[in-house]
């Protein structure tokens, strides 16, 4: 069983770090997709990007099933299909072009079908670097991304399956 997504916020460890260093780049290493929404990851990936002077480097992973659905109490949707998704919104806001809309297969903002009041938002904190670096972490057949995926990421990082 995949107990790594238990223990202590990658987020609190990197800000941490962060403050007290000045040149190392830092990273969340494999932050779990399933922990936050995208929005908030991508709030997060700007905050820490600010406070680290712009060192910060955002690492995400699907995890299993066991993880997905036992600790975080969400289903474990096709992994590369919800990647896709969360990987587009985190880019959007993190863009900050426009308030952010996105219709995809797993995931969307604004929620349809909500109560209707749901609306856009864009971050009120402009991004040091809209370009953010993204590493993936994937294992085990089927979960590479297609060549046009790995575009859009920085990094992707094939990990042993065990």
């Amino acid at each position: 069983m995949d107990l790594r997504g238990v223990g202590l916020r990658c987020s609190d460890a990197t800000r941490l770090v962060g403050a007290h260093t000045a040149t190392m780049r830092l990273g969340t290493s494999i932050m779990h997709m399933a922990a936050r929404a995208p929005a908030a990851t991508a709030m997060a990936a700007l905050s820490l990007d600010h406070l680290s002077g712009g060192r910060f480097v955002l690492g995400l992973g699907v995890s299993g099933p066991e993880l997905v659905e036992g600790w975080y109490g969400q289903p474990f949707d096709p992994p590369l299909g919800r990647t896709r998704d969360y990987v587009e919104i985190v880019r959007r806001v993190l863009r900050h072009r426009d308030p952010v809309e996105y219709q995809g297969r797993h995931l969307s903002l604004p929620l349809p079908g909500g109560s209707g009041l749901g609306r856009p938002f864009r971050s009120m904190v402009r991004p040091l670097r809209p370009d953010l670096p993204i590493l993936l972490a994937a294992e085990g057949r089927g979960t590479s991304p297609s060549l046009g995926d790995r575009r859009r990421l920085d990094r992707h990082l094939l990990l042993p399956v065990p």
